[in-house]
């Protein structure tokens, strides 16, 4: 935008430097102060790039030299001119406090008041450390030992403890008992005694010496002879009052074709089959501790024979409950 001489007005600058006033098509206004040397041939543009003080003109920004920053006197909101220190340096420092300090006089450093949470939370950090450090003897950690309360037991509470010292003595002496049982990895059987004699044993068993035990009971056995030659009944053995006639074993043999059967009872209960024998032939049972047959209680043994024929051997039994 040019200037036109009809926009100078002199009267409007105090400082008698002519005035250009600029308006758009908006009639907003710009005054604009114009400034040139003594010959009018410079102006503020035709500085841009010249080095300070080697030519006339220019407008230097001005600050008030204040070395030892101080508050102002002006009030909020106020117009205030920019402050350097006494090197020139225009003054900014944030709204903390700053002290010189060990890190150098011409280096501010931010302190921290004595009440601050950071400073308080320190100061209880170093007494605790403290307290530990004082805890350890070379690179140990000292352990004291203090001394424990006597408790007083009640009458009641000693009655107990009485009878569990008791107990615990009785299971001592019994572990020790046992200990002495052990002779390396196993543990020692001594036979006190020799078992009694007599009928005195367990179970069912039977020896040489004619007793077979049956629960606990001593059975004699006995023997009888076969010899008969009467066709039909023929007792072997008579009968005993509750008792039965169990046959552990027998022989028998036949003089002539026969048929032969034992019974419970003359005429009773039959033990066997009807065994077919021919002349001069007959069988054996062996022993048998469990019995071949036996009679019913109190009842005899008999063999009946189909026919008169002798028949002659001999069996073992006993009298069974």
């Amino acid at each position: 935008m040019a200037i036109a001489s009809s926009d100078i007005d002199r009267a409007d600058d105090p400082s008698g430097y002519p005035v250009a006033t600029l308006a758009d098509s908006n009639s907003r206004r710009m005054q604009v102060v114009v400034i040139a040397d003594s010959t009018g041939e410079k102006s503020l543009v035709s500085l841009i790039g010249a080095a300070a003080g080697a030519t006339d003109g220019g407008v230097a920004a001005l600050a008030v030299r204040d070395d030892a920053l101080s508050t102002l006197s002006d009030a909020e909101g106020d117009w205030v001119p920019l402050r350097l220190g006494e090197n020139g340096a225009l003054w900014v420092r944030p709204d903390v406090a700053y002290g010189a300090g060990a890190v150098g006089a011409t280096v501010p450093r931010m302190t921290l008041a004595s009440d601050d949470p950071a400073v308080a939370l320190l100061g209880t950090m170093d007494a605790d450390t403290s307290i530990l450090a004082g805890a350890v003897s070379g690179t140990e950690m000292q352990v004291d030992v203090v001394s424990l309360p006597a408790v007083d037991l009640g009458a009641t509470d000693n009655a107990v403890l009485d009878d569990i010292a008791a107990k615990l003595g009785t299971i001592d002496a019994d572990t020790s008992a046992i200990a002495a049982a052990v002779s390396g990895s196993e543990v020692q059987v001594d036979v006190v005694a020799a078992l009694p004699a007599g009928a005195n044993v367990v179970g069912a068993t039977h020896d040489v010496s004619g007793l077979i035990v049956e629960s606990a009971v001593a059975l004699t056995v006995k023997y009888a002879v076969i010899d008969f030659a009467s066709s039909g009944d023929n007792t072997v053995v008579a009968a005993v009052t509750n008792k039965k006639i169990r046959v552990l074993s027998l022989f028998l043999v036949a003089a002539d074709a026969v048929t032969v059967r034992f019974e419970s009872g003359a005429g009773g209960t039959a033990l066997t089959g009807q065994m077919s024998l021919v002349a001069n032939t007959g069988f054996v049972l062996p022993y048998n501790p469990h019995g071949w047959f036996q009679s019913g209680e109190s009842a005899l043994l008999n063999l009946e024979l189909s026919a008169a024929v002798s028949v002659d051997g001999s069996l073992v039994y006993i009298e069974a409950e």
